[in-house]
């Protein structure tokens, strides 16, 4: 885990140096912590948005950013499963009405038959087929939000997109990516 230090500079502001391992990363004058994660895996600095992952470091400088995307997945092939499960769901109950429909007036001399129907057709196994591959649908669902970088991107893995401070963490970003590309055109 990387641990940030902060140091005075020479005219007073505040120089932030991340080390990992013994091996820092470069330094940028001027540089400050805007914001960060609760865990530290993300840093927004006044130049660049820093992202520690199992993986490694990652970084985009403020003035390449391009966009920011918010991603939706699924590990494997859940949705998929979840579709057809879906598809043969809904083709198995429109056959036990087409079926009940048909055969009313035989059945009507049987009472609690339509539950039978369901059974011999199989829609109880296939409403539990559909529970249990939505269920893991959903335990599988990755929230991702992409920074795209003129050179690089990252993706950065959080629980939802809901929570305030990303909102607020995408807000900064823009306005200091902003400010840093009016910077290095005035330059």
């Amino acid at each position: 885990m990387p641990h940030a230090y902060k140091k005075a500079g020479p005219s007073g502001e505040i120089l932030i140096l991340y080390f990992d391992q013994n091996v820092s990363m470069f330094e940028l004058g001027e540089e400050k912590l805007l914001m960060s994660s609760p865990d530290k895996s993300v840093w927004l600095t006044t130049h660049r948005i820093i992202y520690e992952s199992g993986k490694g470091r990652e970084q985009v400088m403020l003035e390449d950013v391009e966009s920011c995307q918010f991603l939706n997945s699924s590990v494997g092939s859940y949705g998929v499963a979840l579709v057809v499960v879906s598809i043969l769901t809904f083709l198995i109950i429109l056959n036990t009405i087409i079926f009940y429909i048909e055969s009313r007036p035989f059945l009507r001399q049987y009472p609690g038959s339509f539950w039978q129907i369901c059974r011999n057709n199989g829609l109880l196994y296939s409403f539990l087929l559909l529970l249990i591959t939505h269920f893991f649908y959903r335990i599988s669902r990755r929230y991702i939000i992409r920074v795209n970088g003129k050179f690089n991107s990252i993706d950065i893995r959080v629980k939802t997109f809901k929570h305030p401070s990303i909102r607020k963490m995408i807000h900064v970003l823009t306005e200091q990516s902003a400010k840093m590309k009016a910077r290095t055109q005035t330059n």
